[in-house]
C-alpha cells in the first residue's frame, strides 16, 4: 500500500495536450496580430471626414465617393453628414460652386455620387417604411409622421433643383438616369428591394399618397 502522507508527483501532461496548447497559442497570436494589422490598415485607408463648412466642393465629393468614405460611416453619421452638406450648400454661392465642380468632373465621379446617394436614399426610405409599419401596429401618429416625411422630400427635391434657379440646379449632374418625378423615383427604389421589403414599401407609398391627397383637399383648389 502507498503511504497516504507521501506527496504525489503530478503526472506529465500528454504530448498531444502540450501540442494543442501550443497550436492554440499560435492561432491566438496570429489572430491578435491580424486584428491589429487590420485596425491599422482601416485607420490608414479611411479618409478623414471633411469639415463641410471649410472644405472645398472637391474635398467633399472625394470623401463621398471614396469606398471607405461616406458609405463606411455608421448610418447615423451618414444622415448627419448629408443634412449638414445640404444645409451648407443651400446657400446660393455654395450651391453654384458645387454645381460648377460636378459639371467639370468626369462622368465616373458623377456616377459614383449618384450611386452613393441612391444607396443611402434607399436605406432611408426602407427605414421610414418600417417605422410607418411600427407606428401603424402600435397606434402611433402615422399622419404626423407621413406629413413630416412628405415635407422633407419636397425640401430635398427643391434643393436638388436649386430652388428654381437654373444656375444652382443640381439635377442635371446628380440625377442623370434617375426619374425626375419623386413618385417614379420611389417606385424605382421599391422595385430594387426584396419581396418582403417591397410589401412594406408599397404600403408606405400608398399611405404617403393618401396623406398628400388629404392635404390637397384641405388646402382647397389653387387660387386664380
Amino acid at each position: 500500500m502507498s503511504d497516504p502522507g507521501a506527496s504525489s508527483t503530478p503526472s506529465p501532461r500528454p504530448a498531444s495536450r502540450r501540442s494543442s496548447a501550443w497550436i492554440g497559442a499560435i492561432i491566438g497570436a496570429i489572430a491578435i496580430l491580424g486584428w491589429v494589422g487590420w485596425a491599422i490598415y482601416d485607420k490608414l485607408a479611411t479618409p478623414p471626414i471633411p469639415n463641410i463648412q471649410t472644405a472645398s466642393a472637391q474635398e467633399v465629393i472625394t470623401f463621398v465617393v471614396n469606398d471607405r468614405g461616406l458609405m463606411h460611416l455608421p448610418k447615423f453619421d451618414q444622415d448627419r453628414f448629408l443634412a449638414t452638406w445640404q444645409k451648407h450648400y443651400a446657400g446660393s454661392d455654395q450651391q453654384r460652386a458645387l454645381k460648377q465642380y460636378l459639371e467639370g468632373a468626369d462622368e465616373s465621379s458623377r456616377s459614383a455620387v449618384r450611386t452613393v446617394l441612391y444607396q443611402i436614399g434607399k436605406r432611408q426610405f426602407m427605414e421610414n417604411a418600417r417605422e410607418y409599419q411600427r407606428l401603424s401596429k402600435s397606434g402611433g401618429d402615422t399622419y404626423k409622421f407621413l406629413l413630416s416625411n412628405i415635407s422633407d422630400a419636397l425640401a430635398q427635391t427643391a434643393w436638388i433643383k436649386g430652388s428654381g434657379d437654373p444656375t444652382r440646379d443640381l439635377s442635371s449632374v446628380m440625377a442623370v438616369g434617375l426619374p425626375r418625378n419623386p413618385e417614379d423615383l420611389v417606385k424605382l427604389i421599391v422595385s430594387d428591394t426584396t419581396p418582403e421589403e417591397r410589401v412594406i414599401g408599397e404600403k408606405y407609398i400608398e399611405a404617403l399618397r393618401n396623406v398628400r391627397e388629404q392635404e390637397k383637399k384641405r388646402s382647397g383648389p389653387p387660387k386664380k
